[in-house]
């Protein structure tokens, strides 16, 4: 006979297994029904800005999707540090309300007054408003606070070709690509490029197309010359002369671009 207490504690042990097998059963049969029996549909996707709490992570995707107003929204609401603020800033000059996003990249630079990407807002913000002596001093700062920023880079690159100097430009833009090769091919989240006026697009694209093709880059120079060309660049003498276009010369695809202008 075992006594009371281990009789007890045998008769439990024994029930355990039972017990819980009988638990799995009724747990895992009805899940594995409704698995198999249910259609699972994609989440319906609502705006994240309505349906979940103030982040910067919302606040940052909302300006990826160009929901401008938006971002400012969710970003006012956020403690005001200096990444915030720029980027508040930024949303703000993508709305055209300059003179808020100049008050947002001054109260991030008081915060922290050696944010390189704050002045180079402040840069694009005075380029867009034709202060260009301006621009090109805030780029400068952002560039001696953080040289290895291939969008401040190319800022002042296009700084430089809306002043027309050219050799400057394809200096800065030179730089700029060995910095980051793609730079020209996506947008920086952390500052804004400038936009280039219509009136010198054409000239601004056909330097392009000579920094990528006296960098080797066939593919990109080409498409940066058909670009120019739907500008309105029309110098056939400099297409067959200018030296950075040496090799693309024995391509097919240039010879065309070229017998094409004569066309026209």
């Amino acid at each position: 006979m075992f006594p009371p207490i281990r009789t007890a504690l045998l008769l439990l042990i024994a029930t355990v297994p039972a017990f819980a097998q009988q638990a799995a059963s009724s747990v895992a049969g009805p899940t594995e029904t409704a698995v198999a029996t249910t259609e699972i549909k994609p989440p319906t996707i609502a705006d994240p800005a309505l349906v979940q709490p103030p982040s910067e992570g919302i606040g940052d995707l909302l300006m990826a999707r160009g929901r401008y107003l938006a971002a400012i929204h969710v970003y006012e609401q956020l403690t005001p540090t200096a990444p915030i603020l720029n980027k508040l800033g930024m949303a703000c000059e993508h709305m055209l309300m300059f003179e808020r996003a100049r008050q947002s990249f001054d109260g991030a630079l008081k915060l922290n007054p050696k944010y390189a990407e704050a002045y180079n807002n402040m840069g694009t913000l005075a380029h867009s408003q034709g202060d260009l002596s301006r621009a090109e001093k805030m780029y400068k700062k952002s560039l001696k606070l953080k040289p290895s920023s291939a969008n401040t880079m190319q800022n002042l690159g296009a700084l430089y070709y809306a002043e027309h100097k050219y050799k400057k430009g394809d200096a800065a833009y030179k730089e700029a690509l060995a910095i980051d090769p793609q730079i020209l091919e996506h947008s920086a989240h952390t500052g804004i490029q400038t936009n280039t006026k219509a009136d010198a697009a054409s000239e601004l694209h056909y330097h392009m197309a000579m920094t990528y093709a006296q960098a080797g880059s066939r593919a990109m120079a080409l498409d940066y010359l058909r670009k120019a060309i739907g500008e309105g660049f029309n110098d056939r003498n400099r297409l067959l002369h200018d030296k950075e276009f040496a090799d693309l010369r024995t391509t097919d695809v240039f010879l065309k671009m070229v017998d094409d202008l004569k066309k026209n």
